[in-house]
Formats: C-alpha cells, sequence, structure tokens
C-alpha cells in the first residue's frame, strides 16, 4: 500500500516538566491559544498567575502541589491531600482534581473483599490479606471495565475509573450493570475459593453463584441508576432516548433531505449541551450531525462516546454559538432553514454544503469560542458573516430580505 501525502498545519505545541511546566525553549508558539494544556486542564494567565484550573482544584505546575485540599481524600489516606497524581505523574493522570483515576474500580473491590474476607475468617497473615486484596482488585476493576463497555465506553477508561460514559435508561442500565456484577463476582468467588484452599471444581461453582448474586444485584441497581439518569436529563426511563421533532429545522451536516423526527441516546455534554448518539446518522468519522439549541446535539453512533469525530462536534456545537448570539427564535427561523435547505443541495450542481454561511459561519464562532481550529480545516471551511446579514438576522422587521439574497 502507500501512505497518501498532505500538509498538515502545527496549530499549537507544548513540551512540559514532570508536573505541568511549560518548557520555555523547545515550545513553539504561532499566535493561537489553545487554553486545556496538560492533563487536559485549563490554564489561566491572569494576573501573571500560571495556574492549571482543575475542575475542583488548582493545580501549581511548578511545585506539583494542589491549592486546596482533596476532596476525596478519605479514598487515599496514605497521600498528602495536597500532592498531584499521586506524586508519580509518568503513571497517574488526575483531570478533575479529585483522585487520580488509576484502578478505581480495583480499588473499591480491594477494599470491599478485603472487608468480607476478613468478617468471614478468611484472613488469618499477611499473606492472605495480600491475596483479598489482589483478587477483590481485580475482580472490582473487570467489572468496572465490562459494565462501561457495555455502556458504550472502553474496557480500560471503566477499569482505571476515567470514564464519562454512563449507562441511560433502566435497559441499557441493567444489562451493563448486571454484566459487570456477573464478572466481578464471578473473579471474586473463583479467586476467594482458590486462595482459601478449594479445588478448581468448587471454585468454579462459587464463581457462578458469586456472579448470579453480582449480576442480579448490579442489574438492578444499574436500571434503577439508569433510569434515573435518563429522567433527569427528560429522556425516556426505560429506553434512555430522547425523541426530537424536526419540522422546524436544524443545523444539519451530512443529513438526509426530508427527515422529520429522530431518536438518540443521552451519552453525555460537550461544552455543557446534551449530546445523543443514533445509528440514524450513523456511525463515527464521516456520520450526520442535527443541532437543535434547547435540546441538544445528535450525532452518529460513537462520534462522541468514542471520540471517533471530534471535529463534527465542534462544528455542531458552532450551531449552538449562532443561537446563542442571535437568539433561539432566530436561528430556527433564519439559519435552520436555510441549513437544511443547504443539507439537501449538497453535491448539486458542485454545490459545497460547508461553504455555505450557515456552515462556515457555525466553523468561525466555533473556532472563536475554543480558540483553536479544525483538525480537518480543508472540509470545515471558516468564515465569518457580512453585517449585512447579521442585521438581517438579528433585525428581521427591519431588514426583511429573504437569506437566498445573500
Amino acid at each position: 500500500g502507500s501512505i497518501a501525502q498532505s500538509s498538515t498545519e502545527i496549530l499549537d505545541e507544548n513540551h512540559y516538566y514532570s508536573y505541568g511546566m511549560e518548557m520555555t525553549n523547545p515550545s513553539w508558539y504561532n499566535g493561537t491559544e489553545y487554553k486545556y494544556k496538560f492533563n487536559g486542564i485549563e490554564r489561566t494567565e491572569s494576573i501573571g498567575l500560571n495556574i492549571d484550573l482543575a475542575l475542583y482544584r488548582g493545580l501549581d505546575p511548578v511545585l506539583g502541589k494542589w491549592y486546596q485540599v482533596d476532596p476525596k481524600a478519605e479514598v487515599m489516606g496514605n497521600m498528602s491531600p495536597y500532592c498531584a497524581m499521586n506524586n508519580n505523574p509518568v503513571t497517574f493522570t488526575d483531570p478533575k482534581g479529585d483522585i487520580a483515576p488509576l484502578v478505581l474500580g480495583a480499588i473499591i473491590g480491594a477494599v470491599i473483599n478485603v472487608g468480607v474476607q476478613g468478617y468471614k475468617g478468611n484472613i488469618n497473615n499477611f499473606g492472605d490479606f495480600l491475596g483479598s486484596a489482589l483478587i477483590g482488585g481485580i475482580s472490582g476493576g473487570v467489572g468496572a471495565g465490562i459494565s462501561t463497555v457495555l455502556a458504550g465506553g472502553s474496557f480500560g477508561a471503566g477499569f482505571f475509573g476515567s470514564t464519562t460514559v454512563a449507562s441511560t435508561g433502566f435497559w441499557a442500565g441493567a444489562a451493563s450493570g448486571a454484566g459487570g456484577g456477573f464478572s466481578g463476582g464471578f473473579l471474586s468467588g473463583f479467586g476467594n475459593t482458590l486462595i482459601n484452599g478449594g479445588n478448581i471444581g468448587n471454585a468454579f461453582n462459587s464463581g457462578i453463584n458469586s456472579g448470579s448474586i453480582g449480576a442480579l444485584t448490579g442489574g438492578f441497581a444499574g436500571g434503577i441508576s439508569g433510569g434515573i439518569y435518563a429522567s433527569k436529563n427528560g429522556l425516556n426511563f426505560f429506553t434512555g432516548k430522547g425523541y426530537f421533532d424536526l419540522s422546524q429545522g436544524f443545523g444539519a451536516h451530512n443529513v438526509s433531505d426530508g427527515l422529520k423526527n429522530i431518536s438518540g441516546r443521552y451519552v453525555g455534554k460537550y461544552e455543557g449541551v446534551n449530546v445523543y448518539e443514533t445509528l440514524q446518522l450513523g456511525h463515527g468519522l464521516g456520520s450526520g450531525g442535527i443541532t437543535l439549541p434547547g435540546r441538544g446535539i445528535i450525532v452518529g453512533q460513537g462520534t462522541f462516546s468514542q471520540n471517533l469525530d471530534p471535529d463534527l462536534l465542534m462544528h455542531e456545537f458552532g450551531h449552538i454559538l449562532q443561537a446563542r448570539a442571535i437568539g433561539t427564535f432566530n436561528f430556527y427561523t433564519k439559519v435552520a432553514s436555510a441549513s437544511v435547505w443547504s443539507a439537501s443541495r449538497h453535491g448539486v450542481n458542485g454545490h459545497n454544503h460547508m461553504e455555505y454561511w450557515t456552515e462556515s459561519w457555525a466553523n468561525y464562532k466555533s473556532i472563536e469560542y475554543f480558540r483553536s481550529g479544525f483538525k480537518d480545516a480543508g472540509q470545515y471551511i471558516s468564515k465569518n458573516i457580512s453585517a449585512t446579514r447579521y442585521l438581517w438576522l438579528t433585525h428581521p422587521k427591519i431588514y426583511p430580505v429573504p437569506f437566498g439574497r445573500f
């Protein structure tokens, strides 16, 4: 095979010392200012401060210490509540500032299993303690990983406790909880029986029994949790899906003409905006996108949950920014109808939907917001709108000219 050669513009490059302090000499800068840097944490340099502002607290990248006490300090009692990344930034991360998310499920599993085995009288020496902790850690981590896979995320993210994917709806939550509960319970029952002197047959039977109990309890708890999570986000309690009427128009990308309604599974938030995924819009890179300000962003399967097309999310968020700039009513009556019309004309007589003003302006607004460009700048063309068009969008009574004139 051959590798296609293409020129790529470097937008921002940074080099760090262990805890996030930037190396000044190796760093290259071309005028951009991407604010999410080390560990994906936002950096602020206002009033001369160089602080990484995570969700829960601020990090000093020079000292490698947090300015505030760890909000989950009791989980890691052997660590200072001010230390960052467990004093080991090569192995650990801490993007939120609460707990380094390495093997979070394993830690919980180890603590629970040691407690249970101690209560049963099976821990008589330090070796028993270590064995119980190891079995509990493996079963807890594997159970969390499998549960996350069934929820649409990756095994590693679940095992290491860094997943942002949640099961939405009773049925999805029950399946995810049951799968994780069975796998964790099986490994726990199997391993504990072996280290307590049982044979393979007894260990397997114990694993099946523990796994079955884990599947029942995990399935029930996961179902209730998934259903409540769905209801809180305005979705169907059982299916976890949102149902959307598209008859009033929408920000469109790779969407067929005539689509009047669509359903999608809630998968999380992008810059505070609800995101839904559906196979109706395809899968991953190249899938379609729909934006409904006030409701959320709808994309193809895996676009958000597996980070398969970050450019598409950035583009669709640009439509949200348009609505914020001109008002939701003006967006639906002006931008949305024009965007749907343009999407239906893509490829006809050379028409390029991404060059149309509704889309290039969305890209412009998104770049302005994030202060960084698209990875595929050739496709996601960026251009601001004219003052005349902005006047038409914001003051239709004063300037009631149809969009086709521009």
